[in-house]
């Protein structure tokens, strides 16, 4: 058997440093997106049929698939980092991404009020989950600099949500509550994978 020794390199940049801490969690840190899409594709273990989740960029889409596991289908629209979702013009294959979307989860704080505008006509009927709105105003203060200078955001409001444990917290409790809506036969099911998601986020809250 052959073994293969794998050394990773940690810059010393402290933006970067911060972002490896807390990709221990189980979603990345990535600041902006691209215009691919990820599905997370079932395995078999959902005791009902999967909900269709569409969300706009990875921070939230890595989140999603991890709470909804083989429950749901989900669609993250920017992965990556080669577009910044303030600039991102969507194209019409973008907005159909939306069309049947049972769930729409967001940043918000004028991050991607493109999806926002997309959710609104192409899944009119879909409830909204948005980030930079579930939580309590910590992530206002977290002190990191507003890495997207030129940028309007809702006053007072770092955009970033995801570096605020809070807001993390409380979308993972929404998230997991609408999903056991949208598919109530799974309810359990949810509820285990908020549980083992709890657990996985330990070293990014410490």
């Amino acid at each position: 058997m052959q073994t293969v020794i794998v050394i990773a390199v940690m810059p010393s940049n402290l933006r970067t440093l911060a972002a490896a801490v807390v990709l221990t969690a189980p979603f990345a840190l990535a600041a902006c997106g691209s215009d691919e899409s990820t599905s997370a594709e079932p395995t078999g273990d959902c005791p009902t049929t999967p909900v269709d989740v569409v969300v706009s960029v990875d921070q939230w889409g890595d989140i999603a698939s991890d709470l909804g596991g083989a429950c749901a289908n989900v669609t993250t629209v920017l992965a990556g980092s080669s577009v910044d979702p303030h600039d991102f013009e969507p194209s019409p294959s973008d907005a159909a991404k939306f069309q049947g979307a049972q769930l729409v989860v967001i940043n918000g704080g004028h991050y991607d009020e493109w999806a926002a505008k997309l959710a609104q006509n192409s899944a009119p009927s879909a409830p909204v989950v948005t980030a930079s709105d579930v939580g309590h105003d910590e992530h206002a203060e977290l002190g990191h600099e507003d890495e997207h200078g030129g940028h309007d955001h809702a006053e007072g409001v770092n955009p970033h949500a995801w570096y605020s444990p809070a807001v993390v917290t409380t979308l993972a409790d929404t998230v997991t509550a609408k999903l056991g809506e949208l598919a109530p036969d799974a309810k359990d099911y949810f509820a285990q994978r908020r549980s083992e998601f709890t657990d996985s986020m330990k070293p990014y809250h410490q």
